[in-house]
């Protein structure tokens, strides 16, 4: 008897690692940006960031002779809601920048550039779209390593100060003329691999 009770322990407990390992990675594969930091109040914001058929942005790359480097990135267009407070229609300026950082020896990610803001008017009751942003790396030097973007919201008061921020680091990109895609952008793209 006790042997007939191990055995369907273990199958269960087989059936429940592999249903937890089935759910992280279906979970995974699907999720939206990574919210890396809040504060004050915002409103609802909805990125489309998957790696199947939406990742949130597209590597771009230039060069010749079978080698690419890395020089920007074109961010899909998001939605954003104003901050909801009361039982009225309210609506006010929401303001998006896109930021490039990069990392090379898994020495920690580095902000190379941050874009100058967009704002658009939103509503707490609909969503409004920002549109498609594309952000230049314009330096000279070629950069091996990996890239990645980030988008910071920013909710206004309608006197001009601030409600509140939220970044989001994108997980999923794609690269421009291939279906090629990752969780980063390699700083160099090589026809050998």
């Amino acid at each position: 008897m006790s042997r007939s009770v191990t055995s369907r322990a273990r199958r269960l407990l087989s059936v429940v690692a592999f249903s937890a390992a089935f759910v992280s990675l279906a979970g995974s594969s699907s999720l939206a940006a990574t919210l890396q930091h809040q504060s004050g109040v915002v409103g609802h914001s909805h990125i489309k960031d998957r790696v199947s058929g939406k990742p949130g942005a597209t590597c771009l790359y230039e060069g010749a002779a079978g080698t690419q480097y890395f020089i920007g990135m074109r961010f899909k267009s998001m939605a954003v809601e104003y901050t909801d407070e009361n039982s009225g229609v309210e609506h006010g300026k929401v303001g998006q920048r896109v930021v490039l950082q990069h990392e090379f020896d898994s020495n920690g990610w580095q902000t190379k550039v941050t874009s100058s803001e967009t704002k658009i008017k939103a509503y707490d009751n609909v969503f409004s779209k920002f549109p498609v942003r594309s952000q230049h790396w314009t330096s000279d030097a070629a950069m091996g390593g990996k890239w990645r973007g980030e988008v910071i919201l920013t909710w206004y008061r309608a006197d001009h100060s601030v409600l509140g921020t939220a970044t989001w680091s994108l997980d999923w990109y794609e690269r421009d003329n291939n279906d090629t895609r990752g969780s980063t952008c390699k700083g160099k793209w090589s026809a050998l691999g």
